[in-house]
């Protein structure tokens, strides 16, 4: 359940990222990655996996 909150944050971000900067997919990529190992690792430290 938690995976499934945070994934919908995620697409949140990304979608704020891709409006402030609507020509960069590179630099959303990047931040994508980013936030994604951010939160996974948030989960997992959570979890304790």
């Amino acid at each position: 359940a938690a995976q499934g909150f945070y994934g919908g944050i995620l697409q949140i971000l990304v979608g704020w990222i891709q409006e402030i900067i609507p020509d960069s997919p590179q630099y959303i990529k990047k931040a994508n990655q980013f936030i994604q190992a951010s939160v996974e690792g948030w989960i997992q430290h959570k979890t304790g996996n």
